[in-house]
């Protein structure tokens, strides 16, 4: 069936409403909703699928995701997905540099990214439940 309208509509209601609902939700959902996320993206940005939204889009929800689960001081299992979407955004932000929304976006999750790091390699156990 693929990514396909009716999909990504349920799709993207499923993911706010769960922010709405619960806005302190714990932080080991958002690897799940920006895996979602960057899914789509990739799906919007290299194939011919329709999707209800555009690849930036997609992206930028990616991005903003990620920054709204910040730089926590307990890891989860995460970083292969925000890597990714580091990736992209490097990628877009180099191939557009007037892009100012993902130029900031890149800027911001690698800071956050760096903050985590020197907290978790500051720690004996840093991660959490997994």
């Amino acid at each position: 069936v693929g990514v396909g309208v009716g999909c990504d509509v349920h799709t993207h209601r499923l993911l706010t409403s769960a922010l709405r609902v619960c806005p302190d939700i714990s932080t080991v959902n958002f690897p799940h909703h920006v895996t979602t996320y960057l899914s789509l993206y990739y799906a919007a940005r290299n194939t011919e699928l329709k999707t209800y939204q555009t690849w930036d889009w997609y992206l930028m929800r990616a991005a903003n995701t990620t920054l709204k689960f910040g730089a926590p001081a307990v890891g989860v299992m995460d970083d292969t997905t925000f890597r990714e979407i580091l990736v992209a955004l490097n990628q877009e932000s180099s191939a557009d540099p007037s892009r100012i929304d993902l130029v900031n976006a890149t800027r911001d999750i690698t800071a956050n990214m760096l903050q985590r790091a020197t907290t978790f390699a500051a720690k004996q156990y840093p991660y959490g439940s997994e």
